[in-house]
């Protein structure tokens, strides 16, 4: 889904949250986006990148915009 702009848009997505390691922002010019790159790995620290990813959640929801979370 994150990378098709017509289900994006159909969805009235304006922000996305890009979780993993090699991601690419495919419509920046479209959609705000967030990028957290993580390895799943066993020891990967996800408490800072829980903290950053609610803050952009936050941001996001207060100006009204609707989030689609690609992990």
């Amino acid at each position: 889904m994150a990378h098709c702009l017509e289900v994006l848009q159909a969805g009235a997505i304006t922000h996305v949250l890009n979780v993993g390691s090699g991601i690419d922002n495919q419509f920046p010019d479209d959609v705000i986006y967030r990028t957290i790159e993580l390895l799943d790995l066993p020891e990967t620290n996800l408490c800072d990148s829980f903290e950053e990813a609610n803050a952009f959640i936050d941001v996001a929801r207060a100006a009204g915009g609707r989030i689609f979370v690609h992990w």
